[in-house]
């Protein structure tokens, strides 16, 4: 969730984000082969999440503000960024 959220409007794309965040984080916890096998569907669910959650805002809601709008691009952006 970091690397699509926390991190997005990194000039790096969010597969390699990912990739980032996971090296680091094997310095302190090793990460399974699966986990590493991993990353690039939990990369898109977490895109893919920060958009369907502002949807749900935009449409359900109503809710235009600012943020809502920049979530559904960090999201749109993020889900873009792993079908490369």
């Amino acid at each position: 969730m970091a690397a699509a959220n926390l991190t997005a409007g990194a000039s790096d794309p969010l597969p390699d984000r990912l990739t980032a965040l996971a090296a680091q984080y094997d310095r302190h916890h090793q990460l399974t082969a699966a986990e590493h096998a991993a990353l690039a569907a939990y990369g898109m669910a977490a895109a893919a999440m920060e958009f369907l959650g502002a949807a749900r805002e935009y449409h359900l809601h109503h809710n235009h503000s600012d943020e809502t709008r920049l979530l559904l691009d960090i999201g749109r952006d993020g889900m873009r960024q792993c079908q490369r």
